[in-house]
C-alpha cells in the first residue's frame, strides 16, 4: 500500500468528520427551531458563518480535491453503476456550491432587514444540510473504497502532488470570523 493513499484520503475523511458535525448539530439547531424551542434570530448568525464558511472552504477546497481524485478514477475501467455513481457525485459539487451561494445569500438578506420568507429558508436549509449528509455518506461507503482498491501508487503520488495542502479555517487555522461558530458546534460535544 502506498503511503500517499492514506494521507491523501486521511485528509478527505477528516474534512469530512469535521463538516458531518457542524451540519449535525445545525440540523439538529433547526429542528428546534422548527419545535419553538429556541428563537430563530437567536442562532441565525452562526447559519451565517456556516454557509461562509461551506463558500470558503468545502466548496473551493475540499470539493476539488474530490474532483481531482474521482476524475482519476473514471480512467480506471469503472462498471456502468460505478461510473454512474462517480458522475452523479461530481455534478452534486456543481449542485451543492450553487445552492451554498443562494442560501448564503438569504441569510444575509434575513439578517440585513429584507423580507425573506423564514420557514420556506428553514426548509431549504433542512434539505440542504441532508444533501451535504447524504453525498458524504455516498462519497465514504462507495467512493473513497472504490478509490482504494482501483488507484495505483502512480495515482496518488499525482493526485497528492497537486494537492494544495490548505488549511481549514475553521478548525486548523481558528479564523476569527469562525470562532462563534466554532464554539457553537463545539459545545455540544
Amino acid at each position: 500500500m502506498n503511503v500517499l493513499m492514506p494521507v491523501f484520503l486521511e485528509r478527505l475523511r477528516s474534512d469530512h468528520a469535521r463538516f458531518s458535525k457542524v451540519l449535525t448539530v445545525l440540523k439538529e439547531q433547526i429542528g428546534a427551531v422548527q419545535r419553538d424551542q429556541e428563537p430563530w434570530a437567536g442562532w441565525l448568525e452562526h447559519l451565517a458563518a456556516l454557509f461562509e464558511y461551506i463558500g470558503e472552504y468545502p466548496d473551493m477546497e475540499h470539493h476539488p480535491m474530490e474532483d481531482r481524485l474521482f476524475d482519476c478514477l473514471v480512467d480506471h475501467g469503472l462498471t456502468p453503476a460505478e461510473r454512474g455513481l462517480v458522475e452523479r457525485n461530481l455534478a452534486e459539487h456543481a449542485e451543492l456550491t450553487a445552492a451554498t451561494r443562494r442560501l448564503s445569500e438569504e441569510i444575509q438578506d434575513l439578517l440585513s432587514g429584507t423580507e425573506v420568507h423564514e420557514a420556506t429558508l428553514r426548509e431549504d436549509v433542512l434539505a440542504y444540510l441532508s444533501m451535504q449528509l447524504a453525498h458524504m455518506r455516498r462519497e465514504e461507503e462507495h467512493l473513497f473504497p472504490l478509490a482504494e482498491k482501483m488507484l495505483t501508487s502512480a495515482d496518488w503520488q499525482a493526485l497528492e502532488s497537486k494537492s494544495r495542502h490548505l488549511e481549514d479555517p475553521m478548525f486548523h487555522q481558528r479564523q476569527a470570523r469562525y470562532q462563534n461558530l466554532y464554539q457553537f458546534v463545539t459545545a455540544a460535544d
